[in-house]
Formats: structure tokens, sequence, C-alpha cells
């Protein structure tokens, strides 16, 4: 089928190119993070830095000789929005919208995921502006003692009893995924209680709201970018959200009603280090508006 192969061959380019900014550095780095190789930031112990850059040379040399010349034909995300849901042993959820492209784990693994929307990348924009990946709570990989590791995604908490329950630390008993057009919507269930988050793309805006029923405060919890081992990100947050600057790009929240604050600590993952800005309501539901634009 030539135009499965173009789509292939046009996704293999693609990717080769989301590579260049680290491979460019020096050193090369084979984790994408800009920490010095010897910090083995986000490394696993079974993938130390020279074994792993090989592993990435060969496989790119392979390709390169083994690929076969051709036309390139659109990737799947670059013609039509789809949801892909790959059931209940994997509990992985993604979705692409245009320049927006999502991931959720479901279920998470909590030596190297968080529940909730875990993966936002939005067109040519820096992968770890947002997030690549959820920042685990118990990593399996590594990390310095001091970055105290938290489970970490875009999602929410709510009040209960004397304390807030967080969707990032929760493992849910099961989940519904409702398909709309531009969006969708989850369902959590756990513990006798439902989480209900609701995604839609209109424009260049990504609007997310989280309804807990019964509950009577509840925040959305939103990662912000710290430093990825090379460049410090400049963070404003007032009355009506958050606005993120770093590498040329600005990532903005947009909020209505609610308390901002940004909470103590940080968290995690292989990309960088975050902090986390709450969005607090009073009732069941929180709702905020994300958009990410150049300069």
């Amino acid at each position: 089928d030539p135009f499965l192969a173009g789509a292939f061959r046009r996704a293999a380019r693609l990717s080769l190119r989301a590579l260049d900014r680290w491979l460019d550095m020096d050193p090369p780095r084979h984790i994408k993070n800009s920490f010095h190789p010897a910090v083995e930031w986000g490394c696993d112990s079974y993938g130390p830095y020279a074994v792993y850059l090989l592993l990435a040379a060969s496989l790119m040399t392979f390709a390169y000789h083994w690929g076969a010349d051709g036309p390139e034909y659109p990737i799947p995300s670059e013609v039509l929005d789809y949801t892909l849901e790959l059931g209940p042993d994997f509990h992985k959820l993604f979705a692409s919208f245009g320049d927006v492209n999502l991931q959720w784990d479901l279920k998470a693994d909590p030596h190297y995921d968080a529940t909730g929307l875990g993966r936002v990348l939005w067109g040519d924009a820096p992968p770890e502006l947002l997030l690549s990946a959820p920042c685990p709570s118990e990593p399996k990989f590594s990390l310095p003692s001091w970055t105290r590791p938290r489970a970490l995604s875009l999602s929410c908490a709510w009040y209960e009893g004397r304390d807030w329950t967080r969707l990032a630390e929760s493992c849910p008993e099961g989940w519904e995924v409702q398909r709309k057009p531009r969006g969708l919507r989850v369902v959590y269930r756990l513990r006798g209680r439902e989480v209900h988050e609701e995604v839609e793309v209109e424009g260049n805006l990504l609007r997310i709201t989280w309804r807990v029923p019964g509950a009577y405060k509840v925040r959305a919890e939103v990662p912000v970018i710290a430093t990825d081992g090379e460049t410090t990100s400049e963070v404003s947050i007032s009355p009506g959200g958050v606005v993120v600057r770093y590498r040329g790009w600005t990532y903005a929240v947009g909020v209505d009603g609610v308390e901002v604050h940004l909470l103590p600590g940080s968290a995690a993952n292989r990309n960088a280090l975050y902090r986390l800005v709450a969005l607090e309501a009073e009732g069941d539901a929180v709702a905020c508006t994300l958009e990410v634009r150049r300069g």
C-alpha cells in the first residue's frame, strides 16, 4: 500500500525532526531533557547513557539504509480528529484534535505514570511545556533525591474529610469514555465516587471541566514547568489564571471566579521539574482554558 508506506515514511521523518534539539546538544542527550547526562535525570537502571545513545544511533541508521525512497503522505493527525482507547488491560486513551494531541492514563502505575491527562502536545511547542509525560509518585527511573517524587497530571482533586483526594494518586475501579465532536468526556469510578472530566477544543483553546458529584470543594491541578535543566521558565500568577513563558512560547491558563495559588513543593518526570498550580472552586465543579502560542 503506497499510501500507508508514505504515511509511515512521513511519521519517521517527523519523529527524527523531533529529536534534533537534544541530539544537537553537546554532549548529545539520549533522554528529552537538558540536564547533563552525568546527572542521569530520568534514566532507567538498564538504560545508561552510552548504551541507549548507541541504540538510538543504530535504529536511525537502519531506518536510513532500509527506508525506501518515495513520496510522503499525511499521517492521521494531519487529516482528521480521532480518539483511540486501548482497552482495560492497557488503560491508555489517546485523542488528537488538530494541533492538540492528548494522552491519558486511566489507571496509572505509580512507578511510571499518574492517573489523568498526562500528555498534552501542542503543535510545534516544546513537548515538555505542558506535559510530555505525567510525574509518578514512586518513579522507577533515576531522579535526584531532592525532587521528592509526587504524582502529577493535568487533573483535579476534591476536599474530603480534612484533606484533598487527588485523581493523580488514585487507582480507579473503572471508567467510561464518551466521544463527542472536537472533544470527549471521561468518567472515572473510584470507591463509590465518580469524577467527570470533559475536554473540548474550541479554535485555539483547550477547555477542561472537572466535576465531582457530591463534593463541596474541588480544584484543578495544573502543572507548570520550572526548568528542563537548561532553561528556567517565567511564571506569572493572577486572579485570572497563570501565564508561563518558556523557550519562546507562552502557555496561558484562564479561569473565572476561582482561587489561584501555587502549591508548595515540586514534581518531576523524565523531561523536567514542575511546580503545581491549584485552581480552587467552591461547589462540585471547576473549569479552565488552556492556550499555547509563540512569543
